[in-house]
């Protein structure tokens, strides 16, 4: 810190002032550190550490004595090669981490202490599904598009007691923080031009109750220049760079999705129809073009008239588009196909299912209720969003 120094100079034969107050200002600087001498001893104890799947544990000590110090740490009571030093960073924890039991040894010339043992706990951590054409295994014939669905779901799904997990990237949406990369069967990477679906969300809150969703594609003209063979898709959550205090830290790795190209038969069967047409229709929602996604439909409807998969995506278009009297007789009619193509299954397709009890709610006439006061008649009903109503009296008017 600064110093200030007031000096009076006088005459020596006088002995009087020679001149004003002469100010000087120094500098001192007082940071001597003292450190202990003497054996090595331990100062700050590692401490346990509970951490998700994934994450990058870190354990350090505190240590004094006289320099120089020497750090050797223990992972049950094996030394770990290169672990050297007071701080000890380990790999991304896996469930095979769980209750390991780490400490640390430190010495100098004068002697040597071994601190208390920390343990490790691991709890499952984010997990992270992938899927190519809804399947983790899936042939794709050059010529059909391929879209890839991603999701990323909190450890604790449906348990109220689960603490929100905050996903961030280093710059831009979260979805930056997701790596994809395709390998062939020698495990060479491959440059496929996956595009994703356009999202801006800047942090994604995983909960009990909520997840992220991603989607990317290839189009059919891009699926068509790739050599027929087998094929991994690997999607990987990495966030170990991201500073943000409240962001989870680590590495996360999805199942890979097999994915074989091939080449489209000749002679299609409807199963293979039914799979053409109905990705195609998805690929052309995905790009915005609904009314692409009804031609194809129309052109499988046109070939398989009841085919199931065919009635079931007509609905969902039919409801997309209003028209939920339309929708609502679909369904039936898929309902209808279920039972007599499937005469033994339990129970029909929980969609369209769904389906039917939405649409029925939708259509319901609406609950009405009446008051009379001081000759006044108030109508009262539940209405819904975008739903016309029109009211008409009934009934002869009589007396005089």
């Amino acid at each position: 810190m600064p110093v200030k120094i007031t000096m009076r100079c006088l005459h020596p034969y006088r002995g009087r002032i020679l001149r004003p107050f002469l100010v000087i200002y120094l500098c001192a600087l007082a940071t001597t550190v003292w450190s202990a001498s003497g054996p090595a001893t331990i100062t700050q104890q590692p401490t346990n550490q509970t951490v998700l799947e994934g994450e990058q544990p870190i354990l350090s000590v505190g240590a004094d004595g006289t320099t120089p110090l020497e750090y050797q740490w223990f992972r049950r009571a094996v030394a770990i090669a290169g672990a050297t030093q007071p701080t000890l960073v380990l790999q991304t924890a896996t469930l095979n981490d769980d209750r390991a039991v780490f400490s640390v040894a430190v010495s100098n010339a004068l002697g040597s202490a071994t601190s208390s043992n920390a343990t490790l706990t691991v709890s499952p951590g984010i997990v992270v599904t992938a899927s190519a054409n809804d399947s983790t295994e899936v042939e794709v014939p050059g010529g059909w598009p391929l879209i890839l669905e991603v999701a990323l779901l909190h450890p604790l799904m449906f348990d109220s007691n689960a603490v929100p997990i905050l996903i961030c990237s280093t710059n831009g949406p979260w979805s930056n923080s997701l790596e994809i990369r395709a390998f062939n069967a020698e495990e060479q990477i491959q440059n496929w031009p996956l595009r994703p679906i356009p999202m801006t969300d800047e942090a994604l809150v995983l909960t009990d109750t909520v997840g992220g969703r991603l989607l990317w594609r290839l189009s059919p003209e891009e699926t068509a220049q790739l050599m027929p063979g087998q094929y991994e898709l690997r999607v990987t959550l990495q966030t170990t760079n991201i500073t943000k205090p409240s962001a989870w830290k680590g590495v996360v790795e999805s199942v890979p999705v097999m994915i074989t190209i091939t080449n489209e038969p000749s002679v299609l069967t409807e199963d293979y129809a039914e799979e053409k047409h109905r990705l195609f229709a998805r690929y052309a929602l995905l790009q915005g073009n609904e009314q692409q996604a009804r031609q194809h439909l129309d052109a499988l409807l046109a070939a398989y008239p009841t085919n199931i998969g065919g009635l079931t995506l007509r609905t969902y278009l039919q409801k997309r588009s209003g028209l939920l009297v339309e929708a609502l007789q679909t369904t039936e009619r898929a309902l209808d196909q279920v039972f007599a193509q499937f005469p033994l299954a339990e129970e029909p397709p929980g969609e369209l299912l769904h389906n039917l009890a939405e649409l029925q709610s939708l259509l319901a006439p609406p609950t009405l209720a009446f008051t009379l006061a001081a000759g006044q008649l108030t109508l009262q009903w539940d209405g819904r969003p975008d739903t016309q109503y029109k009211l008409e009296s009934f009934g002869q008017r009589t007396g005089s």
